[in-house]
């Protein structure tokens, strides 16, 4: 690594011959002009690679494969637990210490809630 301190640049820009004078624009334009020409023509980059299914038609499929999932989930669902089997409570051993035990059940929406409550005190 090399290091530098400001001394070292001051005593070498001290050092250096005087700074050219600016040039006139229309010979630096005409300087560039000539350079540039010199330098290799830029060929045109390879296209960039893409899926060949557009991304909105993998989007409609990947959605319909998710809805054809759930589907076949609530089926299977529905078939191993018919829904007047899901909402009933037959019978109820709660083993660990607690205060209150809460049955909440509505039959219009076949819906059954248990809450066990003071688990955390005991």
């Amino acid at each position: 690594m090399i290091t530098c301190t400001w001394k070292t640049v001051k005593s070498v820009l001290a050092g250096m011959k005087t700074p050219v004078p600016p040039q006139d624009a229309e010979v630096f334009w005409q300087e560039f002009r000539k350079e540039a020409s010199k330098a290799p023509a830029l060929t045109q980059a390879e296209p960039i690679k893409t899926s060949p299914v557009p991304f909105p038609f993998q989007l409609i499929v990947l959605s319909g494969a998710v809805g054809a999932v759930l589907l076949l989930v609530m089926a299977v669902r529905t078939f191993i637990f018919p829904s007047s089997q899901m909402t009933q409570i037959k019978s109820l051993n709660i083993t660990v210490p607690h205060q209150a035990v809460f049955l909440v059940s509505d039959s219009t929406r076949r819906i059954t809630i248990l809450w066990i409550s003071g688990m955390e005190e005991n």
